[in-house]
């Protein structure tokens, strides 16, 4: 779960352009769902602020609402640490979210819109434990390019920084290949599977429909072959070499899963 929290514009922050931020939030949570699987989970601090309202507009502007929530209920201090150890990544405005998340040992990216959160992001101990730079990045509205938000006209109707771009190419081989990786992992199940069932109800071998099943699954059945004892079951035989290749090819799927993901997270 990747946490947000916003502020309106106010005193403190006069030169917060609400349509940009939002826009930018809205964006970053878009990413984490699509690019991160993660849920976007919004934490509102200050209901005499309208931070729920705020909370709330962001949400309207992103492609994936329905994989973000939006905190309703009023927490104590306690609680809020408590509820920040449950985020893997926080991205605030509010210098209390912020302080919450160094409390909570929990890295987070700070939009800082005034001196105060500056201040606080130049303390030694919060330098050193989680705190990301001060010249914090949120995705623009492409997804693909990282903007450099840095001190306060950063988010104000003044513009962004200099736009970094992401290693794109690396980003979209690494999504791509990684939902190929599952459709392919996924049919090797379906015709393992089918295979296994065929066998267990006593197919006739020389149906075509059998020869076909057994010469597509052969090259990845072959390897397990003979491994297990095939004992009969009511005319059919319980295939287990069958069996242990499906639970082999998953160990493997989960195993390229887990290094395509860190191949994209290191792209971050």
């Amino acid at each position: 779960m990747i946490g947000f929290s916003v502020r309106e514009p106010g005193p403190a922050a006069p030169h917060i352009d609400p349509n940009r931020y939002r826009a930018l939030l809205a964006d970053a949570g878009d990413y984490a769902v699509d690019r991160l699987e993660a849920k976007a989970v919004f934490v509102p601090l200050e209901s005499s602020h309208q931070d729920l309202q705020h909370s709330h507009a962001v949400v309207s502007k992103m492609k994936r609402a329905d994989q973000a929530h939006v905190l309703k209920r009023r927490y104590s201090p306690k609680q809020l640490v408590g509820l920040m150890r449950r985020l893997d990544f926080a991205i605030g405005m509010r210098l209390h979210f912020l302080i919450f998340a160094t409390l909570a040992g929990v890295p987070f990216v700070a939009l800082p819109y005034a001196s105060k959160v500056h201040g606080f992001l130049r303390r030694p101990e919060v330098a050193r434990s989680v705190a990301l730079p001060v010249w914090s990045a949120v995705l623009a509205a492409d997804t693909d390019v990282l903007v450099g938000v840095g001190g306060p006209a950063g988010i104000g109707a003044g513009g962004a920084g200099p736009a970094q771009p992401s290693p794109r190419g690396r980003e979209q081989w690494t999504l791509v290949a990684s939902r190929t990786v599952d459709w392919i992992f996924y049919v090797l199940y379906g015709i393992l599977a089918l295979r296994f069932l065929l066998t267990l109800l006593g197919a006739q071998e020389d149906a075509g429909f059998t020869r076909f099943v057994h010469a597509v699954s052969g090259p990845f059945y072959g390897p397990f072959e003979g491994i297990l004892a095939q004992p009969g079951a009511d005319g059919g035989i319980v295939d287990f070499p069958a069996l242990l290749a499906i639970l082999s090819y998953v160990v493997l799927h989960l195993a390229i899963r887990g290094l395509l993901r860190v191949i994209a997270t290191r792209t971050h």
